[in-house]
């Protein structure tokens, strides 16, 4: 049995950009609706729904280290604007944000595989090591 698609219909950008917000902000199918209804009297509700649904699908397609460079220039800029305002404890979570993504990247550029111990390191270094002071004789 053959499936009826539905035709293409033009929906506007702003339109479109406006109905995501709704539903991003938790509105229920009904409600974004009613308010495409009383909006956009002009425009097709079930259009703008689905191809608000479309950009979401869109936006889940991304390259990873663009959204991880703006995570990080995003976490870098929230930190500069509470230093500058004496925001000293949102300045610090802000350091830990970075921090964690530092762990999270440096985590995944080693497949995560967990990283020597110092004793290894130590072990695979060619140099002469100098002897631990083990305390007083």
């Amino acid at each position: 049995m053959a499936s009826k698609k539905t035709p293409a219909v033009k929906v506007k950008a702003s339109e479109l950009s406006q109905v995501q917000k709704w539903i991003i902000s938790g509105a229920s199918a009904d409600d974004v609706a009613e308010a495409i209804r009383t909006t956009y009297p002009e425009s097709d509700p079930a259009a703008l729904m689905l191809g608000a649904m479309e950009r979401f699908r869109e936006a889940s397609n991304f390259e990873p280290s663009i959204v991880l460079g703006f995570v990080f220039e995003g976490v870098r800029e929230v930190y500069r604007k509470c230093n500058e305002s004496g925001d000293y404890a949102t300045a610090l979570r802000a350091l830990k944000q970075l921090e964690g993504l530092a762990k999270h990247v440096r985590n995944q550029a080693n497949d995560g595989e967990q990283e020597p111990q110092a004793e290894d390191a130590e072990a695979d270094d060619d140099r002469p090591h100098s002897l631990p002071i083990t305390g007083a004789s």
